[in-house]
């Protein structure tokens, strides 16, 4: 699995997180409201992700989940945040495990749409 592809997807995320909380800031939203909206562009994201990989769904899922949560704590740690950053890990997989399930839904694995047993790649 290039790792390129795995950085360039955690970046996207943390990018289109940003985007989401800076415009709902912009217009005076409160922090309830942008940590929905963060959950949902997580969700969304890894949704995204998984169907757009089904043959190696859930490696690419929790790399991008590790990628994504190791380069909002490094830019944390960057800023001198001394919060600790486990909410953010737990919301990060739990968000995975959504967006995976809702990919896993749209698109199934290959060997299951073409009629074969519907076995985890690697197995």
């Amino acid at each position: 699995m290039p790792w390129i592809a795995i950085l360039r997807d955690a970046l996207a995320i943390i990018v289109a997180r940003s985007l989401v909380k800076a415009t709902l800031g912009a217009f005076g939203a409160g922090e309830g409201v942008q940590g929905a909206a963060d959950f949902g562009v997580l969700v969304v994201a890894f949704c995204a992700i998984g169907c757009a990989s089904p043959a190696r769904r859930l490696p690419r899922l929790g790399l991008t989940a590790a990628a994504t949560w190791t380069v909002v704590l490094a830019v944390a740690l960057l800023r001198g945040a001394s919060a600790s950053h486990g909410r953010d890990l737990v919301a990060t997989l739990i968000a995975m495990v959504i967006g995976g399930a809702a990919s896993l839904a749209i698109v199934r694995t290959p060997a299951a749409a073409d009629g074969g047993p519907a076995t985890p790649p690697g197995s």
